[in-house]
């Protein structure tokens, strides 16, 4: 802590105020799996037209409020969408990103997006950036039915049976 002496003109009294600073080092803090270098988001193993969602918990351990933006998402053609794309956090506290996972075709995933993190004001452009990784799997059941030909327009002709008998 400072002091900063302050005299007025015709004041005998010189007037002192206090000043200090805290040093903050800008950034969020994510999930990560032990020994892992970027964040994860993994899907279910998820069937077509289905969707799955999973939050990306963001930290702010600072007592800035920190501004981040996603960037990235369009690799996705639309089979990853997220709640918000840019947003702030409030200081000493966490903002979980939603994130679905839905599709129509067929595929398996595993592409990185990027999230650059500032300080709101962006008095100091982008501070940190993080890449989060993202994993899913859209599978599609087929199933062809076959019914041998029995008949001469193809219907399936059963045996005349009593009820309540055993047929094998």
């Amino acid at each position: 802590t400072d002091r900063v002496i302050i005299c007025v003109q015709d004041n005998p009294e010189p007037l002192t105020f206090a000043v200090s600073t805290e040093g903050v080092e800008i950034g969020l803090e994510f999930d990560k799996a032990k020994g892992a270098r970027d964040a994860t988001v993994a899907f279910e193993r998820t069937m077509i037209t289905r969707s799955d969602t999973k939050m990306l918990p963001m930290h702010n351990r600072t007592k800035l409020t920190m501004a981040w933006a996603l960037s990235g998402l369009e690799q996705f053609d639309g089979d990853v969408t997220t709640g918000a794309t840019a947003g702030v956090i409030a200081p000493l506290s966490t903002f979980e990103l939603p994130m679905h996972f839905s599709t129509s075709r067929a595929l398996q995933l595993k592409k990185t997006l990027r999230i650059e993190i500032s300080d709101a004001g962006n008095l100091f452009s982008v501070m940190q950036t993080e890449n989060v990784v993202v994993t899913g799997e859209a599978y599609d059941v087929a199933l062809d039915v076959t019914f041998p030909k029995n008949g001469p327009d193809g219907e399936l002709h059963y045996e005349v049976f009593r009820v309540f008998e055993e047929v094998v």
